[in-house]
């Protein structure tokens, strides 16, 4: 067992109960780290304020399976760090400006992955609008009431 990754060269001798000793054969071994991978489904995107955006994680292990996810994100003025055991995770903010969403992975042998990144940029949405129907006038001191969409 190999501690880092890496191209090792394996030397073999046999030696029989007669002291007899084979030619050396020899043969090129790649050891190779077993880091689990992610990928977010969006890598950017834009939405607004209190629309709700899911974000779905491909990853992999070639050596083994995936046990566990550490999302980051923003939050307000806060950095949430969530280590929920979904895939799939929905997200909304009260309020705008760019989010940036991390995900890492960690595989069974506890190695954890390259964090995959996710920027959303969160709108304030269309400005509403408001229409007057009709133009009116009144009278000093006096209240005047009107109706508008």
């Amino acid at each position: 067992m190999w501690k880092t990754p890496g191209q090792r060269k394996i030397l073999v001798k046999a030696i029989d109960d007669d002291s007899i000793q084979s030619n050396i054969a020899s043969f090129n071994i790649v050891v190779r780290e077993g880091m689990p991978t992610v990928k977010l489904d969006i890598a950017e995107k834009s939405i607004n304020v209190r629309e709700t955006i899911t974000i779905t994680p491909k990853h992999s292990d070639e050596n083994g399976h995936v046990k566990k996810y550490i999302w980051q994100y923003t939050s307000g003025n806060s950095t949430v760090i969530d280590t929920a055991d979904t895939i799939a995770k929905k997200f909304s903010w009260p309020d705008s400006g760019l989010k940036t969403i991390s995900l890492q992975v960690v595989d069974d042998d506890n190695i954890v992955s390259s964090p995959a990144i996710s920027k959303i940029n969160v709108g304030l949405g269309p400005k509403p609008k408001v229409s007057i129907t009709s133009s009116l006038s009144g009278f000093i001191k006096k209240s005047i009431t009107f109706n508008a969409t």
